[in-house]
């Protein structure tokens, strides 16, 4: 099929529809009162439909979208908008989660990295300073608003065996040679020790709060099911 006869076709179809409303056909709009029907409609059927009403109006000047807008309506004009601005909105509201949760990592990072550096520091002094304790707790502060009350209790069990520490060496430089010197040294090594078992437990605690990507639904389902069944087992033995 040529596309001559193709629009040939579409006037004829058109033509029935005006056939069967005459005033008003889908957005075309007719000057009846001069006797007439003056249409407006998109070239090349405009030219078309013109001769075979006998219409000597010109071509729509109009671009070929806009026209087709005029045809198909405001509605039809407005649920597209509104699918576009849902869109838009969609996609902003993802980069606004991303940069939360950027925003959220970095406060937690620096977190874990002021608490690896004094667990660091402690191992290769084997000695504790006013001025770590200090750091330490700076960097620390923000765990109870962005870490879990387990993760938040741990810090602080952290800082309060490296305070233990520093007590005791400065009651260990003050003390005289003797068994209560020697129980004060027991004490502050058994604390150093705990110390140096940290570094792997910190790490390990702080994994899932460090990760960037978000666990997919089919392993949080399996991890679900598996809770599940171990739970009825344990409640059958």
């Amino acid at each position: 099929m040529t596309l001559a006869r193709a629009r040939s076709l579409i006037g004829e179809i058109v033509l029935a529809q005006i056939d069967r409303a005459p005033s008003v056909v889908r957005g075309l709009r007719f000057d009846l009162t001069a006797g007439r029907e003056v249409l407006v409609l998109v070239d090349p059927i405009t030219t078309t439909l013109a001769k075979r009403r006998g219409s000597t109006m010109p071509p729509n000047p109009l671009p070929l979208w806009i026209q087709y807008v005029q045809i198909l309506g405001l509605p039809a004009a407005a649920f597209i908008v509104t699918l576009v601005g849902a869109w838009i909105a969609l996609q902003q509201m993802r980069i606004a989660n991303n940069r939360l949760k950027y925003d959220l990592y970095d406060k937690r990072s620096k977190v874990f990295d002021g608490a690896q550096t004094l667990l660091r520091d402690v191992m290769v002094t084997r000695s504790v300073t006013l001025e770590q304790i200090k750091e330490y707790h700076l960097a620390t502060a923000p765990s109870s608003f962005i870490l879990d009350d387990d993760l938040t209790r741990y810090l602080g069990k952290i800082g309060e065996q490296v305070i233990f520490i520093a007590v005791l060496e400065e009651a260990i430089g003050e003390e005289p040679a003797g068994a209560p010197r020697d129980d004060l040294e027991v004490r502050r090594n058994a604390s150093l020790s705990w110390i140096e078992e940290q570094p792997a437990a910190l790490r390990d605690k702080f994994i899932p709060f460090l990760q960037l990507r978000e666990p997919r639904p089919s392993g949080r389902l399996l991890s679900l099911l598996k809770g599940r069944f171990t739970g009825s087992e344990t409640r059958g033995a």
